[in-house]
């Protein structure tokens, strides 16, 4: 009794809950001042709150105790509240006014738990344990706190005895991890490991039975169902997936050292290989062609040349594969092909091409003084507009080159832009005199906010005046 006693008194000290008022059993309409309260009781909806032995929690850092993790309130949990001689008892529920998880009595009076949100005002209620001094085992008597506007009330916990022996896991998928994907100091979230369709759990129980799961999609759900009869489920949520990297660093210059493990009910499966790959989004990948002129017919996507990763060419099956978004694209814009690592290599590169309008091509170049008039063929082909369904899309217009360099060098090049697909000329101004121009046209479309250029025409050459 005087361990107990000590116990909620050293409690009670440490913890500092967060208040938002000190309103009692506000109504929806009205709130008022706390009275002085008396005492307070809690019921567990499930007698107690339940732990199986060594689950759901973690060893204190020198590995002395089992730390379990928060208990939490659950629907139907009853707090008993005793204010100037007269008691209130609340439900734990969702408020039908704030959607929220409080406690609920008659008259729509309202407490709000740790986990409500902070617009609802009032004291909360509060569990707390001090498992770091007094640790939770099993056939102990065990509590937590519940504090509400600094009273306190003990409640019972209750730590079973894992029924768990052993359990094997087997994966129908291999697990691995990109190398990129580790923290600043080298380790790896467990949480980005996931289960896949397929998975088999054996558990062996101490008392000498033995059953077998299946990792099932049920509807939307998926779910850990018993094989054979699927008349018992396993939650997700009720195993979770752990390492020893702390004490054995994964590196995949030893792949030995890279695995994870099953934990249900405080019970670690058999170790589950994880391979660490490359990240292929640093490849260099080279496509056939990666420019095609609108016909109205579907573009065939290029092939792949070569996919190239620290210099070393990669082996399409063996080190990525290939997937094609939108590989029935006809209309005009860009595309990509999708290269994904497999075996030694993880990710994802895109390497693009683009469905670009039809071109035109320049039919005269009329020289002046400092200045150029530049005439090109008219390019009224329809296209079809995704956005519209329809086969309406013209060009936007037109785009002229004109340089002293024939490689058409940026410093030496002016980039004029016409807009309007029935233009058939331009005048281009301000000109050296008696100089060499090289010329060139385009079209160009913007059926979004990206822009597609054609091919540039052949080259043309004039002098001005």
């Amino acid at each position: 009794m005087l361990r107990r006693m000590t116990f909620v008194l050293l409690f009670l000290i440490v913890m500092i809950p967060i208040t938002v008022s000190t309103a009692f059993a506000l109504d929806e309409n009205e709130g008022a001042q706390n009275p002085s309260i008396d005492a307070i009781s809690f019921v567990c909806a499930d007698g107690a709150f339940n732990y199986y032995e060594n689950a759901g929690g973690a060893w204190s850092q020198d590995g002395s105790s089992y730390i379990y993790k928060q208990p939490t309130f659950k629907y139907g949990d009853k707090l008993l509240v005793i204010c100037e001689g007269k008691e209130t008892e609340y439900t734990y529920s969702i408020d039908p006014y704030s959607d929220e998880n409080v406690f609920l009595a008659e008259g729509n009076k309202v407490i709000p738990s740790e986990e409500s949100s902070d617009e609802l005002p009032g004291e909360r209620v509060y569990i707390g344990t001090d498992q770091e001094t007094h640790p939770w085992t099993v056939g102990a008597e065990n509590f937590a706190t519940i504090t509400y506007c600094g009273v306190s009330c003990l409640v019972p916990v209750n730590i079973i005895e894992n029924p768990v022996g052993s359990i094997e896991y087997y994966t129908s998928q291999e697990f691995s991890v990109i190398n990129t994907a580790a923290d600043k100091d080298g380790y790896y979230d467990e949480y980005q490991f996931e289960f896949n369709i397929g998975d088999k759990l054996t558990i062996q129980y101490k008392d000498g039975s033995t059953v077998s799961y299946n990792y099932v999609l049920d509807g939307d759900d998926k779910l850990w169902q018993e094989d054979g009869t699927g008349a018992h489920v396993i939650s997700p949520l009720d195993l979770t997936f752990g390492s020893d990297q702390k004490q054995v660093k994964w590196s995949s210059k030893d792949p030995a050292k890279n695995y994870l493990y099953v934990t249900y009910l405080g019970c670690q499966s058999n170790h589950i290989p994880v391979t660490i790959q490359e990240d292929i989004s640093k490849a260099k990948v080279t496509l056939k062609k990666t420019k095609f002129t609108y016909t109205g017919k579907t573009i065939t996507p290029p092939k792949v040349v070569s996919v190239v990763f620290n210099g070393k060419k990669l082996k399409e099956g063996v080190d990525y594969k290939c997937f094609l978004i939108n590989s029935e694209q006809y209309w005009i814009g860009h595309c990509d092909v999708i290269v994904n690592g497999c075996g030694a290599f993880g990710g994802t590169v895109l390497a693009g091409y683009s469905i670009v309008p039809k071109g035109t091509s320049l039919t005269k170049l009329v020289p002046a003084k400092k200045a150029v008039t530049v005439k090109w063929k008219k390019q009224s082909t329809k296209m079809y507009n995704w956005a519209s369904g329809k086969n309406k899309q013209r060009i936007t217009g037109y785009q002229i080159q004109i340089s002293t360099s024939k490689k058409f060098t940026k410093k030496n090049t002016k980039t004029i832009t016409v807009k309007g697909y029935s233009k058939t000329s331009y005048k281009v101004k301000n000109l050296k005199t008696k100089k060499k121009y090289f010329v060139r046209v385009r079209t160009y479309v913007k059926p979004n906010q990206y822009s597609q250029s054609s091919s540039w025409s052949k080259t043309g050459t004039v002098n001005t005046k």
